[in-house]
Formats: structure tokens, sequence, C-alpha cells
């Protein structure tokens, strides 16, 4: 009994541990880079944009803002098609006495922490407490985008879309291994889930694999799919109807979703009617039935096929032409294996360490196990479909950092098992009670193992990039949009034209519509005309914009300057091309161009340049012309 309480608050104790190391690695050592006094940072260029939607929220409460001027100049763009989280951040805020901005810095960090609950207990529901609390200790520390989007300042929707699928997994499982009833969680934190982010179909495919999988391992072994089917007709419902009731106006959204309903219905009716024919007739006539049901949205409803089936290659950064050159330039979405197009390991041993090669071998552990229990075929092709999404686009590390420290803490059970860490005592098994006692000497050497191979080094390279901030606002661009909100012109027939990076910087802390932004707008436009090789080619790009004021900072010039033609269609200039583009003849001049007069400059330096610069476009006077009566 004694040995039973040391156990238990061992546990705890570690547990308390792994959210403290979490707190400190997301909120006390940024802490200092962030905050300045009233002054606070944000460190992702995205984040400004759901300040945006939570500045409309704080202001209007519960009101959802649907259009925005400030993006997109001059036609402003529909916006909070996905408004969860800034509208949770600006609820917060409002209700809770406290800024914005100060809720947004906290946000990610605070659900970096609290998202090691959920974690610990899919661990301990599959396994045991042990596993989870090992994927508790990986995950708290784990380096690369799972840190990179749960810390202090990242205030994306990333870190609760991560959030909440993971309580939605947990609820799921739940569901299919204890009560049918967790199926009413696992369908709310879903519906939660696709008001979060637009790529929500995401986990509903690993839903619909899963449930077609496990229904044919059921039948052929003579289980029935009443459970499986029930559940998750009841988590798909649910989610769906919280989807239409919140977004009627998306109709190929409705429709995924919606359709997504029938999938459980159409296994329990094939199921039923196979019952008693041979087993093989279900595998025929439940793919037939797919097919078939794909065939008519096809056929009926074209357009919502196309785009649901187009809408995977998202996935694979390639989707239009235009968003695929972008995402050529975008370093989170080009694949974790060949980001410069050669295969390397050195991406994803940057992101994951040691958890990636153990996550591997506790993938094939796992499926060994899969034909046993349902909620462990569920978890292992989540894992899988998570892995796959990773090494399409890396940014979805974020996603499979939380399943390959879920494997790799299964690794080290199994390993920990085979060795005889757990035994049954005689007696107990004598009398039945299956009770087991713990060897300390082999649970200490595993402790050491998991600290010395996964924990450690992952905290020593968090805590060591823990102060890079390479999206926070400079100084010299806070100047910069100091400028624009004070010094220009308050009205709106105007706006402001940048490379993409800028525009939520400049519609949310400058107050001032941006012709483009990280979400898209005029990008194509923006690059032609940073890239024109002489004032009038650029005019026919800027003036159709309406766009009064150009911001270039040094990094147009230099890093950044690759993907401008690269965007534009024009692939790698000449040195004369170079020298001849727009952006590079604006920031080198004096004082400007003709049709182009500089009004600003930051008073941090670059090789002798101002960081940052702005420029008012004018129309040059005409001399008249002094002609003479011949």
């Amino acid at each position: 009994m004694k040995n039973s309480v040391w156990l238990h608050i061992i546990f705890w104790v570690i547990f308390v541990v792994a959210l403290s190391m979490s707190f400190w690695l997301r909120i006390t050592l940024p802490y200092g880079d962030l905050i300045h006094g009233r002054s606070i940072d944000l460190t992702d260029v995205d984040a400004y944009y759901h300040m945006m939607q939570a500045d409309y929220v704080y202001a209007n409460w519960p009101n959802i803002e649907s259009y925005s001027q400030l993006i997109t100049w001059p036609e402003g763009q529909e916006v909070g098609q996905r408004p969860l989280n800034g509208w949770l951040i600006g609820t917060i805020a409002k209700f809770g006495g406290m800024s914005v901005d100060l809720v947004g810095v906290y946000w990610p960090a605070v659900l970096g922490i609290l998202i090691l609950i959920p974690i610990l207990f899919i661990g301990w529901v599959l396994w045991n407490k042990w596993v989870g609390l090992i994927t508790v200790c990986s995950a708290a520390v784990i380096q690369g985008e799972f840190y990179g989007r749960l810390a202090m300042g990242v205030s994306d929707q990333h870190a609760l879309e991560v959030f909440l699928m993971c309580w939605f997994v947990l609820f799921y499982i739940l569901a299919l291994k204890k009560d049918k009833l967790f199926a009413i969680g696992s369908g709310l934190f879903l519906g939660l889930y696709y008001m979060n982010w637009v790529g929500g179909p995401l986990l509903t495919i690993v839903v619909l694999l899963f449930v077609t999988a496990q229904s044919i391992i059921n039948h052929l072994n003579n289980i029935p799919n009443r459970n499986l089917t029930l559940v998750t007709f009841v988590t798909l419902f649910i989610s769906a109807v919280m989807f239409v009731l919140m977004r009627p106006n998306e109709p190929q959204y409705v429709m995924v979703y919606m359709s997504a309903i029938s999938a459980p219905i159409i296994i329990q009716i094939v199921s039923t009617v196979t019952q008693k024919l041979n087993k093989y007739w279900y595998l025929a006539i439940l793919f037939g039935s797919v097919g078939c049901s794909i065939g008519l949205l096809f056929i009926f409803i074209p357009t919502v096929a196309y785009w649901a089936f187009g809408s995977l290659e998202s996935l694979r950064g390639s989707f239009g032409t235009a968003l695929g050159v972008v995402n050529n330039t975008i370093s989170e979405s080009q694949p974790l294996l060949s980001p410069y197009g050669e295969f390397t390991l050195s991406l994803a041993w940057g992101c994951f360490g040691f958890v990636f090669p153990f996550g591997l071998i506790g993938l094939i552990l796992m499926a060994v196990k899969l034909r046993k229990k349902p909620e462990l075929l569920f978890v292992w092709l989540w894992c899988i479909v998570m892995l796959l999404a990773t090494i399409m686009q890396r940014r979805f590390g974020y996603y499979s950092a939380v399943t390959m420290c879920l494997t790799t803490a299964y690794m080290f059970y199994v390993i920990l098992n085979i060795v005889g860490w757990r035994k049954h005592s005689k007696r107990e098994v004598k009398q039945g009670k299956g009770k087991v006692y713990f060897s300390p000497v082999i649970a200490v050497v595993g402790a050491i193992v998991v600290l010395a191979s996964v924990v450690i080094p992952s905290a020593y390279l968090t805590a060591k990039v823990s102060h890079d901030h390479p999206y926070l606002m400079t100084v010299a661009w806070k100047e910069a949009i100091t400028y624009l909100k004070d010094k220009t012109p308050k009205t709106n027939d105007y706006g402001v034209l940048s490379w993409w990076d800028y525009g939520y910087w400049i519609a949310r802390e400058g107050q001032r519509p941006a012709t483009c932004h990280p979400g898209g707008g005029h990008t194509l436009a923006a690059a032609m005309f940073l890239t024109a090789q002489t004032t009038k080619e650029a005019n026919s790009f800027i003036i159709p914009l309406k766009c009064d004021y150009v911001v270039i900072d040094f990094l147009m010039v230099k890093h950044k300057f690759y993907a401008i033609p690269l965007l534009a269609g024009k692939g790698t200039l000449t040195e004369q091309q170079y020298n001849e583009c727009m952006v590079v003849k604006l920031y080198y001049s004096e004082s400007g161009l003709e049709g182009y007069r500089e009004v600003f400059e930051s008073s941090t330096k670059y090789e002798g340049q101002s960081q940052v610069k702005i420029y008012q476009r004018y129309v040059p006077l005409v001399e008249p012309c002094n002609c003479g009566n011949n």
C-alpha cells in the first residue's frame, strides 16, 4: 500500500514538473522579449490578423467581423471565416478586464501548457498512466513547430487548433473504449475544431479512414459494427450541426461535413444487409457504395466534389498556380524531408530530435496490436495521417509532435516491459488479483534513458531558441507603422503597398489599408510593381490599386528579394535587371524617384541605409510647352 501511495505521489510530482517546465519555456524565458511595460509585441505576422478579429469582438461583442476594408485594398475582403480563436481572445479580454494584446500574447503559451492534460490522458486511456506521463514529459519540452506555435506571442489559430484536436481524440477514444456518451464530447470538440481552422476536413478524413477500416475488421471477425457506427455518427452529426448553425453561408464545407455523416450510416446498412452473406461480399458492397456515392457527388454537385478533392492538394502546397508559387517561397510550406529540393534529415532532426526515430519505431510496434483494439487503430491512423501531412509540409509538425511523442512513449513502455520493470508476484498470480510490482532499478534506469535521450536534449534546444523571434516587429518597422498611423491622412480613399509579409502590421498597427498580406490579396500586382523596370511600368500596377504610399525595407532588396521575381513569374534576374527593379531603385535613391517622394526613413540603419523607408506617390507636374507661333 505504501509503495502504491509513493508511486502516485511520484507520478503527480513529475507531471507538475512537466507543467512547470512548459511554463518556463513558453512564458518565463520569452517574457522579457515581448512585454516592456505597457508595450506588448507579438512574434508571428498572422497573429495580427487574429488580433484584428479580437479587436472587433472586444468592441462589438458577441458579433464577429465579416468584412474588412483594411486588407486586400481597394475592394476589401471577407474575414471571420474561422473566428473562434479571435472571438475567444476578444471575449476573455472584454470580460476579464484586460487588453486584447495582453490576452493575445499569453494565449498560445497557456494553451501550450494546458494541452498536456489531454495528452496525458490519451496515453493513460490507451495503455496506462506511465505512457501518458512519458508523452507529457516529451511534449512539454519538444522543440520545432510545436514549441514555435504554442509559445508566448504566437497568437495564431494553430495553438487552439492542436489543443482542440487533442481533446477530440481523447473523447473519441473514450467513446470507443469506455462509454458511447463520450461521443457527445468528441462531437463538440470536433465542431469547435471546424470553427477554428479551414483545414477541418483533415480530422474528418482520419475518422472516415478509421471507421471504414475498423468496420471491415469487425465484419471479418463477426463483431457487430453498431457501437462503432453509432459513436462515429454522433461525433460527426454534432460537429456538422455546429458548423452549419455557425457558418451556413459556406456550402462547400457544409456539404462535405454533412456528407461525412452518411459514412457510418452506409457502413451500418451494408453490415446489416451482408450479415448472412459471405464475408467478402461486405467488401464488394461497401466499396461499391462508396464509389457510387462519390460518383453521384461528381454528377449532381460537381463544384463541391472538385472543391473537396482539390482541397487535398493544399497539403502539398500546390493548389492553384499563383498560390503554389507563393508556397514555394514560404519556409513552413516546404516538405519536411526535402526542404531544399534534396533529401535531408536535418530539418526532421531539428524539429523532433530523437523523438523522430523513436516515434517511427513506436508506430511500427503499435501496428502489431491494431486488430485487438479499435481505439489503437484510430490513434495509429491519426499518427500516420499527421506524419504524412508533416512530410508534405513541415508546418504540420505541431500536429505530428504530439503523435510522435505518444508513439515514442509507447516504444519506451514496450522496451521497459520486455526488460521486466512490471512483474506479477507469485502470490498475486495464484490469487488471481493481477496486481503488479515495479522493479525500482529498471524504473530508474528507464527514467534516465528517457531524460538523457529525449527530455534533456529537447529542453536544451527549446530554451536556446526561446529568445529567437524572427517575425518580431523591429524598431524600424515600429517607427514606420507609427508614421503611417499618425502622419498620413486619416481617410479611406487610399491604400499602402508593401511586400505581403507586412500587410497585417500595416492594417492592424498602422490602421491603414494594405493591398496584400500573408493571407493573400494583390500579391501578384505587388510583386509586379516591385520588380518593374521603369516607373511607367510600375505605375501601371500601383494606380489601379489606388495606393498612395509604398513601404520598403532592406530585407526586400536583400534576403527576401528572391521571392518577389519568383512570384511575379520572372524567375532569376540578372544583376542589371535587379538594379533596375523599382524596389531596388527606390530603396537606394537619395530621396525617391519621379512620382515617388521619400517621406520617412527609420533611425536604425543597415549598411548605411535606413532599414525601412516610406514613399508617397504623387503626380509629377507637367511643364507647359513654350511653343512660339512660326
